[in-house]
């Protein structure tokens, strides 16, 4: 499997989150390196390492978001609460020992993290009057 890598359409032109984007990359291309050797104790310790990344991530995009009084908030705010829901959903698959969750977690990601950086944050950044880079 080839490497998830970002390219132009998932940046926001906002140096902070882009770096977290790209960190983001980083973390979900070892989950498939993980997932690729069937290493399921290293792969506890990266779905923990991504869950609480997101958690950083999504806190501060929200305070920004709320800074600058982005009219949908709220929605975007279960957006990632929906993300931080299947998250918790793959721990469960991974201790019950799913076949499947390997797939099933990396289509997942790799679309959740393109439409919602390419979609919601996008829209949302370019909504609100952030000083760009």
């Amino acid at each position: 499997m080839t490497e998830f890598e970002i390219d132009d359409d998932l940046y926001a032109d906002l140096e902070e989150l882009d770096k977290q984007h790209a960190n983001l990359f980083r973390i979900f291309n070892m989950l498939k390196c993980t997932i690729e050797d069937k290493d399921d104790d290293s792969l506890f310790v990266i779905i923990e390492e991504l869950k609480n990344y997101m958690r950083y991530h999504f806190s501060a995009e929200e305070k920004m978001l709320e800074k600058f009084s982005y009219e949908a908030l709220q929605q975007h705010r279960k957006e990632h609460e929906a993300f931080t829901d299947k998250m918790g959903d793959f721990n469960f698959d991974l201790v019950t020992g799913d076949p499947d969750l390997g797939k099933n977690m990396l289509d997942y990601l790799k679309n959740w993290l393109q439409n919602h950086i390419n979609k919601s944050d996008r829209k949302a950044f370019k909504s609100i009057s952030i000083p760009h880079n």
